[in-house]
């Protein structure tokens, strides 16, 4: 469950991805009545918009808000569209349009004779983005005044905070999706995206075709993360049995060593943060964050192949390339661009709305950290090589991340049985942001799914490099099967470092 904006693209892409979100040009031959804002994507025509929608449905006197979409026509004009591919953007926080030319290469297979419509979710990007004055340090504050930055978020937002859930933004791609007048789309989700599809499949039965869902969690998932706490060894086993430069038993034995020693003795470095220089504690907590977010992310998990060997280096005495690692994403995190630092209030408003959490959401704060303190008993023991709050505290998307989130925000709804449609899940099986465990109960969900574990690859699979997963998923939106998984077993390991 990633969530953009938030620590999931502020950290989470740094080692791993190393990109930057595309960015949407406009360009000197573009219709002139289309918004300064369309992409240009080079041999399709763009036809881009906006949609005025209420911002609380079940209440118009909130007012409204303003939906922005980009509908990205297929090469082959002159037969009717197979089929419109809606690419559901992780986070939450993420836009769509923003990252056009990523979603149009991960369709190419589909670019002949389906259309893609990019909508940016309320609050993000194009779709009027919100405020709600957290820091730009917000990920490198203490655990407490990190929840008590989020609390003071919601109150800044007030009744506007209702605005911003899954199923208001899934009744947005709706409305949008209405307003062309297309009949039925197919989803294709990524991280926090997989949760929406599955929300406006909940919602909105007859309107889906096919699902994909790359990088899958269920609607029901732990808000303590101890799947992914869990995941850390068994992908470190695989690691070093694949690159056969390490041991598996002793990689994870390092790893206990050194989070029980960073647990009572941190190590203290100076990184530049936002032009600034900063001391920067590496403690259990951010040691378990670099295995949480930085490790699995991207669909190629480059950081998988430092860092088993930076932790055992750092366990035998020698700290320095674990604490570069470390520095690298503080450095990296204070020179995010404007548009990823501006999301992060929807992102946080979504979370916190939308995410199981441990207490009961009318409850006032002291009765909400007495609930929360009994599930980390109750859970004691159950997070790998990890102690319960040196994990449960690099949780940036829900542990206690929300207990001081305002009573007045709505419940999450409660979903029944979700519709019989075919379903793609697709999980890295380096991925300790959306584990194979999650991937699979996302599955279970639904009647007719189909869950696939991409071997070597981390978070978000259909990035991988080789192309094998998009390639998957792109035959699945157009025959509603999966065919030729052979590709699958060519997916090349990944490299590991051996301990100096």
């Amino acid at each position: 469950m990633s969530f953009a904006t938030n620590m999931r693209r502020c950290v989470v892409a740094v080692l791993a991805a190393g990109a930057v979100l595309a960015a949407s040009v406009p360009s000197a031959s573009a219709d002139v009545s289309q918004p300064d804002w369309c992409p240009v994507v080079e041999g399709r025509r763009v036809e881009c918009g906006t949609l005025t929608v209420p911002l609380v449905r079940a209440d118009p006197s909130q007012g409204s808000t303003r939906i922005a979409y980009a509908l990205v026509r297929r090469t082959g004009t002159g037969r009717p569209a197979a089929g419109t591919v809606v690419p559901v953007p992780g986070g939450p926080g993420e836009p769509a349009i923003g990252q056009v030319d990523l979603f149009a290469q991960q369709t190419a297979a589909l670019r002949a004779d389906h259309d893609l419509l990019l909508i940016d979710p309320r609050g993000v990007g194009r779709s009027e983005t919100i405020e709600c004055g957290l820091p730009d340090d917000l990920y490198l504050l203490s655990r407490e005044r990190y929840v008590a930055e989020i609390g003071k978020c919601g109150r800044a937002l007030g009744a506007r905070a209702r605005g911003y859930t899954s199923a208001e933004s899934a009744d947005d791609i709706d409305a949008v999706r209405a307003r062309l007048g297309v009949d039925r789309v197919d989803l294709y989700g990524v991280s926090y995206g997989t949760y929406l599809s599955t929300v406006y499949a909940h919602r909105h039965p007859d309107r889906v075709r096919r699902i994909v869902l790359s990088g899958a969690y269920p609607l029901a998932s732990d808000p303590l993360g101890r799947s992914s706490a869990r995941a850390v060894p068994d992908i470190l086993g695989r690691l070093c049995a694949r690159s056969g430069t390490c041991r598996g038993g002793e990689a994870v034995a390092d790893l206990r060593t050194l989070a029980a020693r960073l647990r009572k003795d941190p190590i203290r470095f100076t990184a530049r943060f936002a032009g600034r220089s900063r001391t920067v504690a590496m403690d259990e907590r951010m040691l378990a964050l670099l295995h949480y977010y930085v490790a699995g992310s991207g669909g190629t998990p480059a950081a998988w192949s430092e860092l088993p060997a930076a932790v055992g280096e750092a366990a035998r005495g020698k700290p320095a390339a674990l604490v570069a690692m470390t520095r690298q994403t503080v450095e990296m995190t204070g020179t995010l661009p404007p548009e990823a630092r501006s999301s992060r209030a929807q992102s946080v408003a979504v979370l916190c709305n939308d995410y199981p959490v441990v207490w009961d959401r009318r409850s006032a704060v002291p009765a909400r950290r007495a609930s929360f303190q009994r599930a980390l008993r109750r859970a004691d023991g159950t997070f790998g090589p990890f102690s319960t709050r040196g994990w449960t505290a690099a949780v940036a998307d829900s542990a206690d991340a929300c207990l001081r989130w305002p009573r007045e925000t709505p419940r999450a709804p409660r979903y029944g049985a979700a519709p019989d449609l075919p379903v793609l899940v697709l999980s890295g099986d380096l991925d300790t942001n959306t584990t194979l465990d999650q991937g699979r109960r996302a599955a279970a969900q639904f009647p007719d799914a189909t869950f696939v574990k991409v071997p070597n690859a981390g978070h978000v699979p259909t990035g991988e490099k080789s192309g094998c997963a998009a390639r998957l998923a792109a035959d699945f939106i157009r025959t509603g099967e999966l065919r030729g998984t052979a590709c699958l077993s060519r997916i090349p390991a990944l490299p590991v470092r051996p301990v100096r």
